[in-house]
């Protein structure tokens, strides 16, 4: 006899798989590069049609997802496009950016409601992007970016590979769209490691304290700088007659110096449409 105000599962199925808790204490993994090397990664433009730009970022999967993860980033910009007539006229365009982790971006699934530290994260993309666009040539217009980051890197310095990431994508992204700008930003991130030694694109759990930095190369200039953990701002009373450097100074100068090797990758992959693009225009007028 069945039981017919009970909805049975079927007969024949499968149970569900139970994987152990990875420990808290997990090591990173050994630095297997050069202080003054960087992590190779992919960044591709004109990858979302419906969009006025687009740009995807991605840094290679590392051999162990356990001790190490990898940062996967896809924009979209949209505009620049006129505000709605009740708005009130504006000299200058509007730049807005969001940026939302996807739920399976990290270890630790995440929420679909956008947290504070999103926001933080796309207000300061906002400031580094900024700067670089002539907002002047958009009255009473809007420029909107939106950063989706599909995979991110677990620690408590993330989210400074995330900015440094997504400066750069929304560089490109921007360039995509045609969009006017003075240069192109990019991103770059240096960190100081337990022995004091500054490297270039830690990886996670690699320093005790990370610098990141929005930088146009064309103009030697920072747009943002965003610090995180503890570095000395004073020299100490034997370096003070040598002309040190404190800790802080070497590691953005270390921030800079790896986002003008960025700035090669970003140079390629915004160059790449241009040389489409002329090829197609000859191919019309040869037709």
């Amino acid at each position: 006899m069945t039981d017919r105000r009970r909805n049975n599962g079927p007969s024949e199925g499968t149970l569900p798989i139970f994987y152990p808790d990875e420990p808290a204490t997990t090591l990173p993994a050994p630095r297997d590069r050069q202080p003054d090397e960087l992590r190779k990664f992919f960044l591709k433009t004109s990858l979302t049609p419906p969009a006025s730009g687009s740009s995807y970022l991605e840094l290679p999967s590392p051999p162990s997802p356990t001790q190490q993860s990898t940062l996967k980033l896809a924009v979209t910009v949209t505009g620049p496009r006129p505000l709605p007539h009740s708005a009130p006229f504006a000299p200058q365009a509007r730049l807005t950016t969001e940026l939302k982790y996807a739920p399976f971006a990290a270890q630790k699934r995440r929420g679909y409601i956008r947290d504070g530290g999103e926001r933080e994260l796309a207000t300061m993309i906002t400031t580094a992007l900024v700067r670089s666009i002539v907002l002047e040539r958009y009255p009473k217009s809007s420029i909107e970016i939106m950063v989706t980051v599909l995979d991110c890197e677990d620690g408590p310095h993330g989210d400074v590979g995330v900015l440094s990431g997504a400066i750069t994508a929304g560089s490109a992204a921007l360039a995509d769209a045609g969009v006017e700008c003075v240069d192109l930003v990019c991103g770059g991130v240096a960190g100081l490691d337990g022995n004091g030694r500054v490297v270039l694109d830690p990886g996670p759990g690699e320093c005790t304290a990370v610098v990141g930095v929005g930088y146009l190369a064309a103009r030697d200039e920072m747009t943002v700088l965003w610090t995180r953990g503890g570095m000395s701002v004073e020299l100490e009373e034997d370096q003070m007659d040598i002309g040190g450097e404190t800790e802080m100074e070497r590691v953005i100068q270390a921030a800079c110096k790896a986002a003008r090797e960025v700035r090669k990758v970003l140079n390629e992959a915004v160059a790449e449409k241009l040389v489409v693009e002329l090829e197609e225009k000859e191919n019309a007028m040869r037709e």
